[in-house]
């Protein structure tokens, strides 16, 4: 039956899920730490795993439309198909669908403190860099792309003094 396949496939899914967020939460060791070379291997790690997400998510959308068709349902929708079936088949999707939700929710917030956290390094760095700017000497050349003479006024001192 179509059920027990989403079944396996949503499983499968759980694992890579689980693993995303554990590779969340080395970014944010690697953020919070400062280890760059390791933030490079954790993004590569992370970018592998999201391409595995959404072929898996293809995959998934194909098995709901079988589903829908095998059940007579119209749309794709767990909840509908959830309303078709009964038995084991009815709590092991309902228990995947719960841990699937509760596992997308655990990775956006990961990801918001991930990206808060990098927010505020690059308005530490603007900072640092407006701070730099003002000990820096002004430019030499006037925005036309004529020199800026610095002539003192008044008489030079070398001069007959």
């Amino acid at each position: 039956m179509m059920v027990r396949a989403l079944i396996e496939h949503l499983e499968k899914e759980i694992a890579v899920y689980r693993n995303l967020v554990e590779v969340q939460q080395t970014e944010t060791e690697n953020l919070i730490s400062k280890d760059y070379r390791g933030l490079y291997e954790t993004i590569g790690r992370k970018e592998h795993l999201l391409m595995k997400v959404s072929s898996m998510d293809k995959a998934r959308s194909r098995l709901m439309e079988g589903v829908g068709r095998e059940l007579g349902v119209q749309t794709g929708n767990i909840s509908c198909i959830l309303e078709r079936i009964s038995g084991t088949e009815f709590n092991r999707l309902k228990e995947c669908q719960v841990s699937v939700l509760s596992l997308v929710d655990t990775i956006k917030e990961v990801n918001k403190v991930n990206a808060l956290f990098v927010e505020g390094s690059i308005e530490n760095i603007k900072k640092t860099l407006g701070l730099l700017g003002n000990f820096m000497p002004k430019s030499v050349y006037k925005p036309t792309g004529d020199f800026y003479s610095d002539t003192l006024k008044g008489t030079n001192l070398s001069e007959g003094a």
